[in-house]
């Protein structure tokens, strides 16, 4: 939970306002659509060969999946940046 209350400050500083559903919905498309797959390919793994080799599998996939971002600027970002000032229009 803590990780996705992190994530959400970081995507609200860097996306500008106008690209922030477009980035959400983009983000949420990529992790729900990955879950039915992810619960499928972990599910055959375990019934096959066993539920260590599938656990096992689940945490070398977590840990690979956070190597991309090392590559990037994040890996040295120490604070969340403040947001551009391109706040929407408030809305009558």
């Amino acid at each position: 939970m803590l990780h996705q209350a992190l994530a959400a400050g970081l995507r609200q500083a860097l996306a500008p306002a106008s690209a922030r559903g477009r980035v959400l919905g983009t983000l949420r498309f990529a992790e729900w659509g990955a879950m039915p797959a992810g619960s499928l390919l972990g599910g055959f793994v375990s019934e096959r060969w066993g539920l260590g080799v599938g656990l096992l599998m689940a945490a070398t996939v977590v840990a690979c999946a956070a190597l991309p971002a090392l590559a990037t600027p994040l890996a040295s970002m120490r604070s969340i940046p403040t947001p551009a000032n391109d706040a929407a229009p408030a809305v009558p």
